[in-house]
């Protein structure tokens, strides 16, 4: 039994799963980073990956760069203060990797909602969704049915939320991905 984790590809309540039996997005999981090896534009137009462009990480390195601490970051998820000129510039990063990403997606598979979640303040989270929203709107767009993309609830909380439910879905639910009769 695996953990579910925060970044699952979840389509009608259960999670994606490969040939192997591994949800869709190990296929390119590194380090635990979910979708963050799929590609993007970098800032010079050649492909980076989604987690050079949309991470607090990113933000780290950009305020080590200004010979800021970063430690509020991971300390004090909920609270960011200090920084506001780096995480607005930061905030059209992500925004811009996020659309491209939510784009790819919905060429490949209609998606209902697309939530934009993690271990920041609630504030900064909606202002990435409002971003992200419209970054979208860059994109030609026709053929496909964009998702609706909402800001997440659970925050920081995702990871072990989702770990705690996997034996309830284990011991109560009908795993979808099995073959009913003899086929």
């Amino acid at each position: 039994m695996r953990e579910l984790e925060a970044d699952d590809l979840i389509v009608k309540g259960e999670p994606i799963r490969g040939k192997a039996g591994l949800p869709a997005k190990h296929r390119n999981r590194v380090a635990g980073l979910g979708i963050g090896p799929l590609p993007v534009a970098g800032p010079d137009g050649k492909p980076v990956q989604l987690l050079d462009r949309a991470s607090i990480m990113l933000l780290e390195r950009m305020l080590q760069a200004e010979g800021r601490d970063p430690s509020a970051l991971w300390h004090c998820p909920g609270h960011w203060e200090g920084f506001e000129d780096l995480v607005e510039e930061w905030i059209g990063i992500v925004a811009r990797g996020l659309a491209q990403a939510v784009v790819s997606a919905a060429s490949i598979i209609d998606f209902e909602h697309v939530i934009i979640d993690g271990g920041l303040p609630v504030p900064i989270r909606e202002r990435i969704v409002a971003a992200t929203r419209s970054e979208t709107s860059n994109y030609d767009l026709r053929g496909l049915q964009m998702p609706v993309i909402l800001p997440g609830t659970v925050g920081i909380l995702a990871r072990a939320l989702g770990a705690a439910s996997l034996p309830l879905f284990d011991k109560f639910l009908i795993d979808r991905n099995t073959q009913l009769g003899g086929a």
